[in-house]
């Protein structure tokens, strides 16, 4: 015999809540079965679920584990568990802080997966209640959580990031708490971030449009944002004109003042989660729009070197790559090898040929080929070398002359132009 009155009441409730759900990326097979019995069983166990969701006798722990224990069993598919996950969440009375303090409780507890509370810190932040911060938090804490030793703790990461009960924004915050933690050095970030991505259901472009959401969210950090535009371009989601954009989608993310936007581009560019590369596309883009001062854009550059970890011919593979990237304006660039030659990284020849190097990615970049360029990189390349030989391998001043240079120019033919009168005035004046 089928459930009647409240039963029946609880099983529309749930058709109702199951119709109202957004389509996940990847919807796997409930264990439903076409036979009668089968399906009064099934309707029977929602409704248990559904009631125990909505009792307020009931701790948040104990309905999470209720709502994993139907996963497990085949009773409910990722989308069923999505839609019970935020019926337990809203089902939660009190303040703000008391809501807080539940999901907290439920997050700490051993009694269900880090796949099961992944999903429960995304409702909470989706229902208001947990900012980034407080998202972070609970991230680390349900880490925290998890028994066994650092294998067994970053397989179950691993586990989480596969699933398909949570999207895009809430799988980098976890793996942005994992870095933190020390769970997962700046390389297995990025291997991290690859699953995450490679997890997501759909054709390239309904790839790409899930990681540009991920990019605009206001919910996660801008070193995870950059971290994972490397990754889908890794991963071949995105070309270069894409990765432009995707880096200024997570630039004009950021919301509050011009100092607070700062405060946000300076902690991405100190983290470990993403290359210079990418880092280096970001001070460029915040310089262009203005976010960033010329001096400031100078600043962020040498924290970005500073944040360059290994030994120098390590950091100094990382700026050749940076410098070749068409990533980055030829100011940022310029910026860059200015920098590295300062603190000692690159010596007057290295300096030399970084600056040709830049030259040519930003004329490659322009998709034509100009003789007139090539005359001016050519000549510019030649007055550094007689620049270094006048000054016994010192170019901290021709490199300073460069960058102010190229400071404002209308086009890139102006700013060789700039950079070959500046040059060839040194050389004037220091011709014995």
């Amino acid at each position: 015999m089928r459930k009647t009155g409240t039963g029946l009441i609880l099983r529309g409730a749930l058709s109702a809540l199951l119709l109202l759900a957004p389509l996940s990326p990847l919807t796997l097979t409930s264990c439903l079965s076409t036979h009668p019995e089968l399906d009064i069983t099934l309707e029977s166990d929602f409704s248990d679920i559904l009631q125990s969701i909505y009792d307020s006798n009931r701790s948040l722990t104990d309905k999470m584990r209720q709502i994993e224990t139907s996963m497990q069993s085949g009773m409910a598919d990722n989308r069923a568990a999505m839609q019970m996950i935020q019926a337990a969440v809203a089902s939660l009375g009190g303040t703000m802080e008391e809501k807080l303090v539940a999901v907290e409780a439920a997050v700490r507890a051993q009694a269900t997966s880090l796949e099961t509370k992944l999903a429960l810190i995304e409702a909470a932040v989706a229902a208001g209640f947990a900012d980034t911060a407080a998202q972070q938090d609970l991230l680390q804490k349900a880490i925290a959580s998890l028994g066994g030793n650092m294998e067994e703790t970053l397989a179950a990461i691993e586990a989480a990031l596969q699933a398909q009960t949570v999207g895009l924004e809430a799988k980098l915050g976890l793996v942005e708490a994992a870095v933190e933690g020390g769970f997962a050095d700046n390389a297995e970030a990025l291997a991290l971030i690859q699953e995450a991505i490679e997890s997501l259901g759909g054709s390239t472009e309904e790839k790409l449009a899930a990681i540009e959401a991920a990019v605009l969210s206001q919910t996660t950090a801008l070193s995870a944002k950059l971290a994972l535009i490397e990754a889908a371009v890794n991963k071949g989601f995105a070309d270069e004109k894409e990765e432009q954009a995707l880096i200024q989608s997570a630039l004009e993310s950021l919301g509050g003042s011009v100092e607070e936007k700062l405060a946000a581009i300076e902690e991405a560019i100190q983290s470990q989660t993403a290359s210079l590369e990418k880092k280096l596309a970001l001070i460029d883009a915040a310089q262009k729009s203005s976010v960033s001062s010329d001096d400031k854009t100078l600043d962020l550059i040498k924290q970005a070197v500073e944040s360059l970890a290994g030994n120098v011919e390590t950091k100094l593979a990382a700026i050749e790559t940076a410098v070749k990237s068409r990533a980055s304006g030829l100011e940022t660039k310029i910026g860059l090898i200015q920098t590295a030659f300062n603190t000692g990284l690159a010596n007057a020849t290295t300096a030399a040929g970084l600056v040709q190097t830049a030259l040519e990615t930003v004329a490659t970049s322009l998709g034509t080929v100009d003789t007139g360029l090539q005359e001016k990189i050519a000549g510019i390349s030649t007055a550094l070398t007689t620049l270094s030989t006048y000054m016994n391998g010192d170019l901290k001043t021709a490199l300073a002359a460069i960058l102010q240079a190229v400071q404002g120019q209308p086009d890139y033919s102006s700013a060789l132009d700039a950079i070959l009168t500046a040059l060839n005035a040194m050389i004037v004046i220091m011709t014995p």
